[in-house]
C-alpha cells in the first residue's frame, strides 16, 4: 500500500508497505528514505487519519492491527539527543497560561472538508480532494482564501513549527536586538520581517454604546480623547484555533486632551479599577483613542490617514510599550511569556464619519521599542529610526525588502530610517449581534437584612450567566467607580452592598 509520510522537511509518498510489517519494520523502512534518515530508536511517529492523530508506541503491532490504511498520513517526528530546557542558569518557572490558551491546546484545529464528488476511494479513506485542512494552511482554502487572511492564528503557527520540528510544542524566545559592549563585540544584522501570526484574530465590542458613548465625549468637547477596555478573550469561531478580545467596558484615565493629541496623566486609583474589573470578571484587554480631524471650513470630518500607513511610528511605539507591559503567559518560552495578546483600537475620519480599526504591533517592533533599538521619526510619521550606538551598548543593523528606482526588489539598510508598517498587524472586529440593555429586567438579588452579597454572583449577573443581563458591564463598572472614589474610605465590599441598595430601590418604582 502507499502511505504518504510528513516529515519537517515536507510530505512525500512511500510506496510498497506491507500492512503485515512490524511498526519497527516500518521505522527501519523510513531510516532509508533521505527526508527521515534517523534510526528507528530515534523516531517518533503519529497516525493522521481523517480529523484525528494517534501516536503509534508498540514496536511489535503490526500496521494492520493499527487500522493503517492506503492512503492515510504517517508523520514522522525526530527526538533531540538531549531533552529541551528553559534555562541552564535559572530555576524551572511555573507558568499559569490564559484560560483561552489552556482550551486552544486541548483542540485538534485541523478543518474536516468532506467527502467530493470526485473522491473514488472508500468512505473511510483520503485522498488529495478531501483531505483535512491543517490549521497554518486555512489562507489557502475558502472561505477565509477570499478574505485575504494575511495572518494565521498564533496557535495554528505553534502548530506548525511542532510540525516542522523535533518538539510537538516548541519552546519559543523572543529576540533580543542589543548588546553591552565587550571589546569588539557587534550584533549581526537583522532581517525585518513581516509577521506571519497574530495572538488576537477578533476584537468584539459587547455593546455599540461601549463606542458611542466614548466618541460622544469628542463630539461635545473636540479634543481627542482615549481610554482603556477591559473584558476576556474567547476563542473565535470564524477561524481554526483564533483568539477574539470581547470588550465589556471601556474606562478613561486622566488625561490632558487636546484637538490634535492626548496626553496620558498619573492614575492614582489604576489599581482600584483593576480590581473592580477582576471582580466583575473583566481584566484590561486593550487601548483605544481617536484621531480624529476636522476641517475647519468645512466642519466636516476629513480622512488624513494613508490606507497603507494607518497609524504613526510614534503610535506603534505606544502600542508596543503597551503589549510588552501586558505579556501573555507562555509554559513553553524561555521567559515563561510570549508576545501579547493586548490590542489597540484606532477611531479615526474616514469617508465623511468616523472608522474604527483594530490592531497589534508585531513581536519584533515590541522587541526593538522596548530595548530602545528604534524610535519615532520626527521628521516623517511613517517612519522609524535607528538608534545609533552608545558607549555601554551596540545594536543590530536593520535590513528590510522593498524596491529600488526600477521596480526591483531589493534588501535596503535603515539608514537610519525605514517605513513603519512592517510591523503592523491587522485585526477584524465588530459588534455582538445581540446586546443588552439597561434594566432589561431585574434578575439582581434582592437586598435584605445585613447580608452582603457575594463578587460571584454579580459576576455572574453582568455576564448573564444567571438569568438576564440587567446592567451592561461598562455601565455597572463605572458606577462601581464612581461610588468607590466618592467613598474612598470605604471596603469594596460595602460599595457593592451600597450599589445593589440603590439599584433594589430604583427598580421598585
Amino acid at each position: 500500500m502507499i502511505l504518504r509520510v510528513q516529515t519537517r522537511s515536507g510530505t512525500s509518498r512511500v510506496n510498497d508497505i506491507i500492512p503485515s510489517w512490524s511498526l519497527l519494520q516500518l521505522k527501519q523502512h523510513f531510516q532509508k528514505l533521505e527526508s527521515v534518515g534517523a534510526p528507528p530508536d530515534r523516531q517518533v511517529l503519529f497516525l493522521r487519519s481523517g480529523m484525528k492523530t494517534q501516536q503509534l508506541e508498540d514496536d511489535d503491532t503490526t500496521l494492520k492491527s493499527y487500522n493503517i490504511q492506503n492512503g492515510d498520513i504517517i508523520i514522522v517526528q525526530h527526538l533531540d539527543p538531549a531533552p529541551m530546557v528553559i534555562d541552564d542558569t535559572s530555576e524551572e518557572i511555573e507558568v499559569i497560561e490564559d484560560e483561552i490558551d489552556q482550551i486552544l491546546h486541548e483542540e485538534d484545529g485541523w478543518t474536516d472538508t468532506g467527502r467530493t464528488r470526485y473522491c473514488q476511494h472508500r468512505d473511510n479513506a483520503k485522498c488529495n480532494r478531501c483531505m483535512p485542512i491543517a490549521p497554518w494552511a486555512v489562507q489557502n482554502h475558502d472561505p477565509w482564501k477570499s478574505k485575504g487572511l494575511k495572518h494565521i492564528p498564533f496557535h495554528s503557527w505553534v502548530r506548525e513549527l511542532g510540525y516542522q520540528s523535533s518538539n510537538t510544542v516548541p519552546a519559543l524566545s523572543e529576540p533580543t536586538y542589543k548588546i553591552k559592549k565587550e571589546g569588539e563585540t557587534k550584533v549581526n544584522s537583522v532581517t525585518i520581517t513581516r509577521q506571519p501570526y497574530r495572538h488576537v484574530d477578533h476584537v468584539q465590542f459587547e455593546n455599540r454604546n461601549i463606542i458611542d458613548k466614548f466618541v460622544s465625549g469628542w463630539r461635545e468637547s473636540g479634543k481627542q480623547r482615549c481610554g482603556v477596555l477591559y473584558g476576556r478573550y474567547e476563542k473565535e469561531n470564524s477561524i481554526p484555533l483564533g483568539i477574539r478580545a470581547t470588550v465589556s467596558a471601556l474606562y478613561e484615565p486622566p488625561q490632558k486632551s487636546f484637538t490634535s493629541r492626548t496626553v496620558l496623566l498619573k492614575d492614582n486609583r489604576a489599581e482600584i479599577v483593576d480590581e473592580v474589573a477582576q471582580k466583575l470578571g473583566l481584566r484590561k484587554i486593550g487601548f483605544t483613542w481617536t484621531a480624529i480631524t476636522v476641517d475647519q471650513e468645512t466642519k466636516e470630518i476629513i480622512e488624513d490617514r494613508p490606507a497603507d500607513s494607518p497609524l504613526t511610528s510614534k503610535e506603534m511605539v505606544r502600542m508596543s510599550l503597551l503589549q510588552s507591559r501586558n505579556p501573555s503567559p507562555w509554559e513553553h518560552s524561555h521567559s515563561g511569556t510570549f508576545g501579547s495578546k493586548f490590542v489597540s483600537v484606532l477611531l479615526s475620519g474616514k469617508d465623511g464619519g468616523i472608522d474604527l480599526e483594530a490592531y497589534q504591533t508585531s513581536n519584533q517592533c515590541v522587541s526593538l521599542v522596548s530595548e530602545g533599538a528604534v524610535r519615532a521619526s520626527k521628521e516623517d510619521p511613517e517612519l522609524f529610526r535607528v538608534r545609533k550606538d552608545t558607549d555601554e551598548y551596540t545594536f543590530a543593523d536593520l535590513l528590510y525588502a522593498g524596491k529600488d528606482e526600477y521596480g526591483n526588489n531589493v534588501i535596503h539598510r535603515a539608514e537610519p530610517y525605514f517605513p513603519a508598517h512592517y510591523f503592523l498587524i491587522s485585526l477584524t472586529h465588530g459588534f455582538a449581534i445581540e446586546s443588552d440593555s439597561m434594566f432589561k429586567s431585574y434578575d439582581f438579588p434582592a437586598v435584605r437584612n445585613k447580608t452582603r452579597p457575594q463578587w460571584e454572583k454579580v459576576r455572574d449577573q453582568v455576564s448573564g450567566k444567571s438569568g438576564s443581563r440587567f446592567l451592561e458591564a461598562s455601565i455597572l463598572m463605572n458606577i462601581l467607580l464612581l461610588i468607590y472614589y466618592m467613598l474612598e474610605k470605604m471596603n469594596m465590599e460595602t460599595t457593592l452592598y451600597i450599589v445593589q441598595s440603590l439599584i433594589s430601590l430604583l427598580t421598585t418604582f
